[in-house]
């Protein structure tokens, strides 16, 4: 690009922007050496509008060069008329093109080259990219980020109760998706076709409120030719916004919305989605003001986890009762791969499996679970010890 495709007036602009030196731009060779340092990136990042930047990190999300056509998402999202589409290729994106370059190549955040093609017209060989190097420093895409040191509410009882319907005692909430159904077979919980982890449970709740969410209003047009990394789904897109948030920071269902169109090439009503996503205990709610503001839910609370005596009590020399109303859900994946469990009258109870137990990982022998069922469970504690001396 600093060899072949830039202007003088290009290199000015961004020896400007940037902040380089004179001797940087007076050399191509220099400046192409220069280009992706660090220099002047963060502050000409720091002029962008809050749509250029959440589009440079989807950019740099779907991670490979794009043409012309992806930039519509911004620089031009109306919808087309007869007249647009009697236009060459040139004549509708000549003006996309000064934008691009004006506010993204001349700032010194985009690279530019040519892919010679025969068949293509040189404004169709146009390719861009956001440079790896430059990730660092791209601002997030979220405006007026609140910082609240209250925890906010979250439905725990939302993964609770999907658990606590293996006793037969809950309904099993709704929708009712094959692979995370909840079942006890051959002594062990699965999910789906899969034995049970911690991770699935919030996994069914982001795959529960992807299933309800509604049908935004088309935004913007595809780009001709394009794959999926060009357009995210809104839950990902989602899940990519609320990533970005550090524990103490929390968003307005508003501040979405440009993402959203970026991302998406959709408008959604955010406030439902957010609503949503906490009514499904992905999402945890924190009012101030009349105003609710949301970040990622945990699944389990942040305090310290309790102790196994209050999920587990023996019931004879061989037999645990599992709490399941009690028990945290990594406690339970640890269980399911060394027990065999089976419901008796509506509680969840155990007995060593002396298969499962010695391919258990080696770490799981110190975990307090374990110490826990080694002294109050004489079967445990013998299963453990014949294990080791073999």
């Amino acid at each position: 690009m600093c060899h072949d495709d830039l202007s003088q007036a290009d290199i000015n602009a961004i020896g400007k922007n940037r902040g380089f030196d004179p001797q940087v731009i007076d050399n191509r060779a220099t400046l192409a050496n220069f280009y992706l340092s660090p220099v002047g990136v963060a502050e000409a990042l720091a002029t962008l509008t809050p749509a250029e930047v959440a589009m440079l990190h989807l950019l740099h999300w779907a991670g490979e060069p794009v043409s012309l056509t992806w930039f519509e998402r911004v620089y031009n999202p109306e919808r087309k008329t007869n007249h647009y589409y009697g236009q060459t290729f040139t004549q509708r994106y000549q003006p996309i093109f000064k934008e691009v370059r004006t506010q993204l190549v001349r700032k010194g955040v985009l690279v530019m080259a040519q892919v010679p093609h025969p068949e293509l017209t040189k404004m169709e060989q146009w390719r861009f990219a956001f440079p790896q190097a430059f990730a660092p420093y791209l601002p997030r895409p979220l405006p007026e980020i609140k910082k609240l040191k209250t925890p906010g509410e979250v439905r725990r009882d939302v993964p609770r109760n999907k658990l606590l319907a293996l006793t037969g005692k809950v309904t099993p909430p709704l929708p009712a998706l094959p692979q995370y159904v909840l079942s006890l077979r051959n002594g062990r919980i699965f999910s789906g076709d899969k034995p049970f982890w911690a991770a699935d449970l919030q996994a069914w709740q982001q795959a529960s409120w992807q299933h309800v969410m509604p049908t935004g209003t088309a935004y913007g047009e595809r780009p001709s030719g394009s794959s999926d990394k060009f357009v995210m789904s809104p839950i990902n897109a989602l899940n990519y916004a609320f990533g970005l948030l550090q524990p103490d920071e929390w968003i307005a269902p508003q501040q979405l919305d440009i993402l959203l169109k970026i991302f998406c090439l959709y408008q959604f009503d955010t406030e439902a989605l957010c609503q949503l996503g906490w009514q499904w205990g992905y999402l945890a709610q924190n009012g101030v003001n009349g105003r609710f503001y949301y970040h990622l839910a945990t699944t389990e609370p942040t305090s310290e986890p309790p102790p196994p005596a209050a999920y587990l009590s023996a019931a004879d020399d061989k037999t645990v009762r599992i709490n399941l109303q009690m028990i945290p859900y990594a406690a339970l994946e640890q269980l399911n791969q060394i027990v065999e469990m089976q419901m008796d009258g509506g509680e969840l109870t155990a007995v060593p499996h002396f298969a499962r137990m010695g391919a258990a990982p080696p770490e799981m022998a110190s975990l307090p679970l374990m110490s826990w069922l080694r002294d109050n469970v004489p079967a445990f504690a013998a299963a453990q010890k014949t294990i080791q001396s073999r």
